[in-house]
């Protein structure tokens, strides 16, 4: 298991992770994938951990980057505790948090 992997890097929910974002290296909730999906494959390349097919590259990222390191990174600015959803955060809520989150890059 890799650090942090165990919940969903964007909203810390720790149900329905069966998504995951291979250029980037998280897993993510079923909800949250929606804001992966709608930034576009340049941004977050979001993918089942079931049913899709992984390459060696992509599980290279998965297996070097995880929840923990990309959070570190993504989310250092102090502001982010009060803007990151949690689990029961509204699907909208969610959704602008991941695009200011890897779009933007508001909480480096």
């Amino acid at each position: 298991r890799i650090p942090g992997n165990t919940m969903c890097c964007d909203c810390s929910s720790q149900e329905y992770l069966t998504w995951a974002s291979s250029n980037v290296g998280v897993v993510v909730c079923n909800e949250c994938v929606g804001g992966h999906r709608a930034l576009g494959a340049h941004i977050s390349e979001a993918r089942s951990l079931k049913m899709d097919m992984w390459t060696p590259e992509m599980q290279q990222v998965m297996l070097s980057r995880g929840n923990n390191l990309m959070n570190a990174q993504l989310e250092a600015h102090p502001v982010t505790r009060d803007f990151k959803p949690q689990p029961d955060s509204p699907l909208e809520h969610k959704q602008a948090y991941v695009r200011s989150k890897y779009a933007n890059g508001a909480f480096c």
